[in-house]
């Protein structure tokens, strides 16, 4: 894989973290603005690589409002 479609060790234990909230319920981490930023953006980037003809968010200024 290219990095450009990986998320960093970091990133990749704060979506963990998420994803085990979703799961179990149980508290979110503690995140700045630019981990979420980052995450967000590399959310896009996976999508963009695993998805043919993927276009661009039309709602990611929304997703950024929300997330960030």
């Amino acid at each position: 894989d290219h990095p450009i479609h990986t998320l960093d060790r970091d990133l990749r234990e704060v979506m963990r973290a998420y994803l085990a909230h979703v799961d179990d319920g149980g508290s979110l981490p503690e995140t700045g603005r630019t981990t979420r930023k980052h995450l967000l953006d590399g959310i896009l980037n996976f999508y963009r690589y695993h998805l043919d003809k993927f276009t661009e968010i039309k709602t990611h200024k929304i997703l950024a409002e929300v997330f960030l």
